[in-house]
């Protein structure tokens, strides 16, 4: 049986209940699922995405979120309460999220990313 804090069948990949449901999240902001993703229950998890244009808010997450783009610059808009950021991705730029953190996101064209999940206790470590 499975601990608590993990869902999936005994045999397969696990995947902690929390990393299900921060995909859940970015699944229903990005209407697509991940190009490719690893977990690691005590370190965090990878996942890389292709999206097309979105703009929605991202109910806040469990872990911080490091962001990386590889690939063509594209616009972005980002608010968070009264904090507004516009900007352009580029390779070799990164975005931190904090844990906690509730933001509405405009990307005008497809976007690929690569995001980071630390949880709170690698922080601590």
């Amino acid at each position: 049986m499975n601990p608590p804090h993990f869902r999936g069948n005994p045999g397969t990949m696990c995947r902690p209940a929390s990393d299900v449901l921060r995909d859940a999240e970015m699944e229903r902001v990005l209407k697509t699922k991940p190009v490719s993703m690893a977990s690691d229950p005590t370190s965090g998890s990878i996942t890389f995405w292709r999206h097309d244009p979105c703009n929605d808010v991202v109910r806040p997450m469990a872990d911080h979120v490091i962001m990386a783009f590889p690939a063509e610059p594209v616009h972005f808009e980002r608010r968070d309460g009264s904090a507004f950021a516009k900007g352009m991705t580029r390779p070799g730029t990164v975005t931190v999220i904090p844990a906690g953190s509730s933001s509405r996101w405009d990307i005008y064209q497809p976007l690929s990313v690569v995001q980071l999940y630390l949880p709170q206790a690698r922080w601590r470590a």
